[in-house]
C-alpha cells in the first residue's frame, strides 16, 4: 500500500484557504486532519465510515501533469485504499465552480494523471448529499462519539454473539446485557464504523430503537 501523506504544511494550507474549515480527528488516518470546505468534510464522513476502506488522506498527493499548454500541478482533496487495494483519487467542487477555466484544467490534469496511472478518478459536489440529510446528521454524531468514547472489544463481541440469529434494537441489547443504554449505544457506533454492525443511518436518526444487525465477516 502507498504511503501517502498530506502534500500541503498544515498552517501554511490555512492561511492560504482561508477560515473555512474543519480540523479534526480521524481514525482510519491515525492523526488530526484538516479539511478546507464543508464538501471535503462531508466527503470525508462517508469515507471514514465506509467499512470497505482501510486507509484515507487529505490532501494528497501532489502530481505534475505535462497538458498540451503546459505543465499543470494539482494536488487532491482525498486519497482513499479500500480493502481490495483499490486507490480512488477523490477532488470536491461546487458545481458552480465547473466551468471555471482553472477548475476544468485542473480536474483535466487530475483525471489525465489518473488514467495514466490506472487509477480511478472521483468528482464530489453538493450533488452527492442530495437526500442524504438524515444519513450526514447521523454520521456527524457519530464522529463525535468515536472520538470521545474509546471502543471496548469485550462488549462489542458480546453484542456480536447477541446479534448472531436476528436483529435487535440497541434499547433490547441493552437490556440484554444490563449495560447503561449510553455504553452500549457508543459501543454499537464503534462497531458499525469498523463495519461489524449495520444501522439504518439513511432513514432515521439514532435512537434507542434502531435495529441493528450484524455483519457476517468475510473469510
Amino acid at each position: 500500500m502507498t504511503d501517502y501523506t498530506p502534500a500541503l504544511n498544515n498552517y501554511s494550507a490555512m492561511r492560504k484557504f482561508g477560515n473555512n474549515r474543519w480540523i479534526l480527528y480521524s481514525v482510519k488516518a491515525g492523526r488530526k486532519i484538516i479539511l478546507f470546505s464543508n464538501l471535503e468534510y462531508y466527503n470525508y464522513l462517508f469515507s471514514e465510515f465506509d467499512p470497505s476502506i482501510v486507509f484515507l488522506c487529505e490532501q494528497a498527493p501532489k502530481i505534475s501533469v505535462e497538458l498540451d499548454d503546459g505543465v499543470k500541478k494539482s494536488i487532491f482533496d482525498l486519497v482513499t485504499i479500500d480493502e481490495f487495494g483499490n486507490e480512488i483519487f477523490v477532488e470536491c467542487k461546487y458545481s458552480k465552480d465547473l466551468t471555471k477555466p482553472k477548475v476544468k484544467k485542473q480536474l483535466q490534469a487530475q483525471r489525465f494523471w489518473c488514467k495514466k496511472n490506472g487509477y480511478n478518478h472521483k468528482l464530489f459536489t453538493e450533488e452527492s448529499l442530495l437526500g442524504r440529510e438524515i444519513e450526514i446528521s447521523n454520521l456527524m454524531q457519530f464522529h463525535s462519539i468515536i472520538q470521545s468514547e474509546k471502543i471496548d472489544e469485550s462488549t462489542i463481541e458480546i453484542i456480536t454473539q447477541l446479534l448472531k440469529d436476528e436483529s435487535k434494537t440497541i434499547k433490547v441489547i441493552a437490556n440484554f446485557v444490563q449495560m447503561p443504554l449510553e455504553k452500549i449505544i457508543c459501543q454499537v457506533i464503534h462497531g458499525f464504523h469498523r463495519g461489524n454492525f449495520s444501522l439504518p443511518i439513511s432513514s432515521e436518526h439514532l435512537n434507542s430503537n434502531m435495529e441493528v444487525k450484524s455483519i457476517a465477516k468475510k473469510a
